[in-house]
């Protein structure tokens, strides 16, 4: 007696950027039993957790060091760049100082981003 024997269905999930050569291997092998989902969700960088954990940490002045640096800038350049003493860009990049709304425009033109980052 004869008895159908049916096969379970095979499940292989990969992730992240998978070679063209693999999907037509696969494509080719099971045709149109093959299902492929892109399942890629994306998000804006500030909606991600670790964004926003880091950015509740970030303060006006840890902002204007971050930005400073990208630029390779030091704090002389900075502070000749904006006519203020050396000790006061530390002072700002320290919190013993707080930056103004004046100041943080004149960041902002300097690093051509947002005055509220600074505020």
């Amino acid at each position: 007696m004869a008895v159908v024997n049916k096969l379970p269905m095979i499940d292989i999930r990969m992730k992240g950027d998978i070679p063209e050569d693999i999907v037509v291997l696969l494509k080719k092998h099971y045709g149109s039993d093959l299902y492929i989902e892109d399942d890629d969700q994306y998000m804006s960088v500030a909606e991600m957790p670790w964004f926003k954990e880091m950015d509740a940490e970030m303060s006006p002045g840890k902002t204007l060091r971050f930005h400073r640096r990208l630029a390779n800038m030091t704090q002389k350049q900075l502070a000749d760049t904006l006519g203020v003493a050396k000790q006061y860009v530390c002072d700002l990049e320290n919190g013993r100082k707080a930056i103004s709304k004046a100041k943080a425009k004149q960041l902002a033109e300097i690093f051509l981003i947002s005055p509220t980052r600074f505020l």
